[in-house]
């Protein structure tokens, strides 16, 4: 049977690489004028004012509204929250791509900056 201690570490592993792709995956620059959290919250205020004068379709269109724009202030809140989570991926990434056997460009095409490979120690294949 395998010993705990080397299964955790392996679990830890993963989540770390898991997490820090995740985290590449939805913090992607998006097309178009970046989103000012200042003007969001303005959004939100409009809408909470708007909501007790509306009824039916009107206020379950706000209601949603206000959900995404809720959402959105919660996204733009965390992203720039990756440090830690490259911070683990550095750790971790150099003996899982040992372990899986993953190359430094499959790391590139998967969205992960070289100068983050270089930290983590994982160099170009010659």
């Amino acid at each position: 049977m395998a010993d705990k201690g080397a299964t955790s570490s392996l679990r830890m592993e993963n989540k770390a690489i898991n997490d820090y792709l995740a985290h590449l995956e939805t913090s992607k620059p998006r097309r178009g004028r970046k989103r000012d959290v200042g003007k969001v919250r303005m959004q939100l205020e409009e809408i909470e004012k708007r909501l007790s004068e509306v009824s039916g379709i009107r206020r379950v269109d706000l209601l949603q509204k206000r959900a995404d724009l809720n959402q959105e202030l919660e996204r733009l809140g965390s992203a720039n929250d990756g440090t830690q989570l490259e911070k683990l991926f550095v750790e971790y990434a150099s003996s899982y791509s040992v372990r899986k056997g993953i190359r430094y460009e499959t790391w590139l095409e998967a969205g992960v900056p070289a100068t983050v490979l270089a930290r983590a120690g994982i160099r170009p294949h010659a």
